[in-house]
């Protein structure tokens, strides 16, 4: 049975286990994978996976398990995922709640829109700003007054 992950496919590495010495022998970097049973709201039950935390902090980030599916490309999917995400459109197809469920599940995942950062200024706006906020004094400073060095014994 493969150490992998059911829906983003990460599995062991290999590697070197270093001793004091520096003597290095093989092992195998395992994934922690976990037992979850993710509720689905467009089919109604839950799914039961082996996941690594990462992906299920990365599944409730994005609002459960069919709005991470359908707001992810296919091409980051594994077979297992893929074969889910295409249960959650017929679902969502049949109920006939949403004609293209893809869509939707982008724009409940979209971050708010960034403003955009205003236009740079030409040197000449530059030069035209500093003077007009350069203020003019009127007093003139003293001169400064030199201190005679200390004479030495």
């Amino acid at each position: 049975m493969a150490k992998r992950c059911d829906l983003t496919g990460v599995g062991a590495q290999t590697g070197h286990k270093v001793s004091h010495s520096n003597h290095k022998t093989k092992r195998r970097f395992v994934p922690n994978l976990q037992n979850i049973s993710f509720l689905s709201d467009a089919l109604k039950r839950s799914v039961s996976l082996k996941v690594t935390p990462a992906t299920l902090r990365t599944v409730d980030h994005n609002g459960g398990l069919d709005s991470y599916l359908l707001g992810t490309s296919n091409l980051k999917l594994t077979d297992i995922a893929k074969k889910i995400k295409r249960k959650i459109k017929k679902a969502l197809a049949a109920n006939g709640t949403v004609e293209n469920a893809e869509p939707v599940a982008k724009i409940a995942s979209k971050k708010p829109a960034r403003t955009k950062r205003p236009a740079k200024k030409t040197p000449a706006e530059k030069a035209a700003k500093k003077l007009a906020t350069k203020t003019v004094s009127t007093k003139k400073k003293a001169p400064a007054t030199k201190k005679a060095p200390a004479a030495k014994k």
